[in-house]
């Protein structure tokens, strides 16, 4: 195994829910992800494999949507939803 400059980590996002950030916010994270690669983990005929590839800003991992003050209002009013 080789010597890695900087130690490698995997975030994963457990969540289906969204995060509200204010909009510089998440732009940052957005630029800290143009240079992550994706990391998954394939389970198939009893063996794991792990894959490890670039990460190209595809939509359907990442979306954003704009909040209106009046959106944002009402939904902070509405609180947790009840499970």
């Amino acid at each position: 195994m080789s010597k890695q400059d900087k130690a490698k980590i995997v975030v994963n996002f457990t969540t289906y829910n969204g995060f509200v950030l204010d909009a510089d916010k998440a732009v940052a994270i957005m630029e800290m992800l143009r240079g992550a690669e994706q990391f998954r983990s394939r389970y198939s005929n009893n063996n794991t494999t792990q894959h490890i590839y670039p990460f190209n800003g595809d939509a359907t991992l990442v979306e954003f949507k704009y909040l209106t003050d009046e959106q944002y209002a009402l939904a902070k009013v509405a609180g947790k939803p009840e499970d």
